[in-house]
Formats: structure tokens, sequence, C-alpha cells
């Protein structure tokens, strides 16, 4: 995928392909051998102080991820509303050019994106039996339809 965007960026000289580039870049440097779930749509730069919280946000949340730990993080709503919350990584999103986690909030008792740069503290819980998959999460949302999609052979 990195060498895509680099070559998209030798032909195409755009910033979003180098700032996508770096996102990943930060991404992979602390990367655990686990398989967790990372999903990319475009990048922004922020200043460097930003991007290292961010980098480290990454890493302890691909950690806990790992492990199936959950988090207690201290988050600021788009509203500026403090709130503590526990919850359990799922998901690490790039959507609109920021970092978001996707996770089973407690406090909510659904899942949650959270942007990244909005949470300000964070602290693993020990580690507990009753870990949810993201399919878990599926299954358990009330009102999902199945969809069956019929396709001709050519």
């Amino acid at each position: 995928m990195i060498q895509s965007l680099n070559t998209q960026h030798t032909l195409i000289e755009t910033d979003k392909a180098t700032e996508l580039v770096y996102k990943i870049n930060l991404l992979q440097e602390g990367e655990q051998t686990s398989a967790f779930q990372v999903n990319f749509t475009e990048a922004t730069l922020h200043r460097g102080s930003i991007e290292r919280d961010v980098q480290n946000k990454l890493s302890a949340i691909q950690t806990a991820m790992s492990v199936g730990e959950k988090i207690q993080i201290n988050y600021i709503a788009g509203d500026g509303t403090a709130t503590k919350r526990i919850v359990q990584p799922l998901e690490l999103l790039l959507k609109d050019g920021s970092w978001y986690l996707s996770a089973y909030c407690e406090l909510r008792k659904s899942q949650r994106l959270f942007k990244l740069t909005r949470i300000r503290s964070f602290e693993h819980l020990p580690l507990k039996n009753d870990y949810l998959s993201k399919d878990d999460l599926m299954v358990e949302t009330p009102n999902l339809t199945t969809i069956e999609l019929q396709f001709e052979k050519n």
C-alpha cells in the first residue's frame, strides 16, 4: 500500500499522498504482531506534538486490542463535555483526515467512534473474560436487516 502511494505521489504530486504515507508509517512504527483492524480513507497532517500524541495512542490501543484489554479514557466530546468512559477497542479508522477509535462504550452500551485527538488520557484495565468481538456486536445490534444480493453470471 505504501509503495502504491509513493508511486502515486511520484506521478501526481499531491500533499495528501505524502500525508497518508506519514500516517501509515506512524501506525506501523509500534506495530504489534497481532491482527488488528485498521481502516484508511485520507489523512490530515497535524502539528508535530499532536502527531506524537496520536502515535502514542495508536500504539497503546493496538496493544490493548492485541491482548483483549479494555481501556478507560478521559474524552472531550465535540460540544466540549468531558466524560470518563470504559471502552473495548475494536478498530482504528483513518477517516476524514483524523484517527478514530471504534469501540464498545460501556457508558452508552453501544459501539461508538472516539476521535483520538479528543482522548485526553487513558489507562489499560486488567484483562477480562467478557471481551466482545466486532462480530459479536453486530449480532447484538437490534435493527439489522439481512440483504441477499443476486448477480447474473455475466
